[in-house]
């Protein structure tokens, strides 16, 4: 009986206790449950917009992992708004950046809601870095992938300011995904480091004692796999590097080496010399920091250090931290007349895309970089920086190259040659090029050159130039025979006869640009000279005329559709500002909301001849501080030439007793008078 009793209490104590085990559980998963659902409550979201090509911002914003943006339209990301919504811990701020196409990374970061890309430039996006900052950004991570022209999703995410996209492919972004996680406890946006696993070996089989029967493979012995080697240096390849040996044969087999294996060849700091070109393939890296490739003058042929067979389109090439670097011994002729030269090229691809030349310096260049394309196939994708070449004929000639962009660079010219050579010769079969901080100078020539040939079937398109530098250059920059669609944003020249050349060139628009040092060498000289161009905007244009001959403004041929405006030039001296001779025919020239300083004149200063031309000049003022001039502007009949709200002084009158301008609202500074 007392054994029915101890039992059935130690089934109760059994079942009690049980019944408090299962208590316990719920209520510690309720309280876990309720302690993740605290910190899910803590976590900052993130609220992303796109604007989308055709679509703009009509998508609206999209958080946390939702795809903004489209897959399968084709539809290029222009521009993006990001930020942080819901808890966001106090001083934790969301920042990012864009890689746009032809302007490369935007130089400042975009924070908490603010707009990178561009709008209405048809530019598309490439790449993009997001990072969180402030006092709690090491209790976050951002995490975020990118749809990418081509290759879809295959990047995979990525974290805290790493690049999602690519650089120098030329490729669009079409849709981005973007989350914030928790960190986990002592991680402070650093990567762990990786987690080492000793091999686990078992003993080998044995059939005698002391003896491994060699037939026998042990599955439980796994053979570590050598490391993959990440480079090539050419010294394993027989590269000497003393300036003496021909180390031709040597690069030739590295570069071979590292190309098939996809890795970076190396080259240490020393000078290898080359007699034959080195020819680039596929996937081609070459990293040469303090090591110079030197090629001797070539007495006859012009003879190139690296070069890609046009037969064979390449891909994914990289340059960077080498000297080319020849000797300028030789008499050049034809265009190169009057100068030393050394007969070699630094650079020639005929074929390739997705080409990266960084911290790279040639000196004594026949042509530093020369492009053209392969068959109908175009090059694409290029991407120059901090590029310098020195005593160069021609330090870069490109033709037959979509995407091409040019950063922090230097391109000097050698002395002598004839006015067919260009620092930057931009050739025909060109489209969508950007210069940003490039100085372009020494040219017998012009600084800069953007020009079609009949050679090629269509003229440079989409050309950007913006914070550039031009200096002593007879011409500063050319822009003709079709070239459509140049901008000048920010542009500076220094000691040119003439400084910019327009022939038959169209959608030109030139602002912010300083013309100074004029040194008169040929027959082009002045500030502007345009003939035979329409749809063209200058503005905001200073000019120190101090030295100029010629005439502020040729007008040569037929000139349609201009607009001048926001001009300051300063120490006009006994030169016309607007020249149009009577062969010319000016329609929609208008002169506009700019200042001219004469400190001379001895004859009129302004003059439409061409029978037919038509001209506005408003709201300018026109003075003289030397000896007072009869008139300054003269219109013969047979044009119409409105003049109208514009103040003068230095001159017994604005328009000539004989001219046949439409007058009206001029104002005398001295007498106060209106006209």
């Amino acid at each position: 009986m007392s054994y029915s009793l101890d039992h059935r209490a130690k089934k109760i104590c059994v079942s009690v206790v049980v019944i408090l085990l299962m208590l316990s559980s719920v209520f510690s998963s309720n309280v876990l449950a309720a302690t993740i659902d605290t910190e899910a409550t803590e976590l900052p979201g993130v609220t992303y917009q796109t604007h989308i090509q055709n679509e703009g911002w009509s998508q609206g914003w999209m958080s946390s992992g939702e795809l903004s943006g489209s897959e399968g339209k084709g539809y290029r990301l222009e521009g993006i708004k990001i930020n942080l919504t819901g808890s966001v811990p106090s001083g934790l701020e969301i920042e990012y950046r864009t890689h746009v196409q032809n302007k490369g990374w935007e130089q400042e970061w975009a924070t908490n809601g603010e707009f990178s890309g561009s709008e209405g430039e048809g530019f598309r996006l490439e790449g993009i870095q997001i990072r969180l900052t402030g006092e709690n950004a090491a209790n976050y991570s951002v995490k975020y992938r990118t749809h990418i022209q081509n290759e879809g999703w295959v990047q995979g995410w990525v974290s805290d300011g790493a690049l999602s996209g690519s650089e120098g492919k030329s490729l669009r972004l079409e849709a981005i995904e973007i989350i914030i996680e928790k960190q986990s406890a002592g991680v402070a946006n650093e990567p762990a480091d990786p987690v080492v696993t000793d091999p686990v070996v078992t003993d080998p089989v044995v059939t005698d004692p002391g003896v491994t029967d060699p037939g026998v493979t042990d599955p439980g012995v796994t053979e570590p796999t050598p490391p993959v080697s990440q480079e090539v240096n050419v010294r394993d390849f027989g590269a000497k590097g003393d300036g003496v040996s021909d180390d031709t044969s040597a690069i030739q087999k590295a570069i071979n080496e590292a190309s098939s294996k996809n890795v970076t060849l190396t080259m240490p700091a020393a000078t290898y010399m080359v007699t034959s070109q080195l020819e680039l393939k596929n996937n081609t890296k070459i990293s040469g920091y303090g090591a110079t490739l030197y090629m001797a003058p070539q007495q006859s042929a012009v003879a190139n250090i690296l070069w890609s067979n046009p037969a064979s389109y390449i891909s994914n090439v990289t340059i960077e931290g080498l000297t080319l670097k020849s000797q300028n011994t030789i008499a050049g002729t034809d265009y190169y007349a009057n100068s030393m030269i050394s007969n070699v090229q630094g650079m020639f691809f005929q074929g390739i895309s997705n080409l990266t030349i960084k911290d790279v310096a040639m000196d004594s260049m026949y042509v530093g970089i020369k492009m053209g394309q392969s068959g109908s196939t175009r090059n694409t994708g290029i991407t120059i920086s901090n590029l310098k070449i020195d005593k160069s004929g021609m330090p870069i000639q490109i033709s037959g190259t979509n995407n091409f962009t040019m950063t922090d660079s230097v391109l000097n010219s050698s002395e002598g040659g004839t006015k067919w050579l260009h620092s930057a010769y931009i050739r025909g079969d060109n489209s969508h090029f950007y210069f940003g901080n490039v100085e372009f100078n020494n040219a017998s020539g012009g600084g800069i050159a953007v020009a079609g040939n009949d050679k090629f079937p269509t003229a440079p398109d989409h050309i950007v130039f913006e914070n550039c530098r031009i200096k002593n250059s007879v011409v500063g920059m050319h822009i003709n025979t079709g070239a459509n669609n140049v901008t000048i944003r920010g542009l500076s020249i220094e000691g040119s006869s003439l400084g910019f050349k327009i022939v038959n060139a169209n959608n030109l628009s030139i602002n912010d640009v300083n013309i100074s040092g004029a040194i008169p060498s040929t027959s082009d000289i002045g500030a502007f000279s345009i003939g035979n161009s329409s749809q063209s905007n200058i503005s905001n244009v200073t000019v120190d005329s101090t030295g100029m001959a010629g005439a502020l403004f040729w007008l040569i041929g037929e000139v349609k559709d201009t607009n001048i405006s926001g001009m300051d030039v300063t120490n006009v001296d006994k030169i016309p500002l607007i020249s149009a001779n009577s062969a010319s025919k000016t329609t929609n020239v208008v002169v506009e909301n700019s200042n001219f300083k004469y400190k001379s004149i001895d004859k009129y200063g302004i003059g439409f001849r061409g029978v037919g031309s038509q001209a506005v000049l408003r709201n300018n003022t026109f003075t003289n501080s030397g000896t007072a001039y009869s008139y300054l502007i003269y219109n013969p009949e047979g044009t119409s030439i409105q003049v109208s709200d514009n103040s003068y002084s230095g001159f017994q009158r604005l328009n000539a007793s004989s001219d046949f301008s439409v007058v009206a609202n001029n104002f005398n500074l001295l007498t106060a008078k209106v006209d």
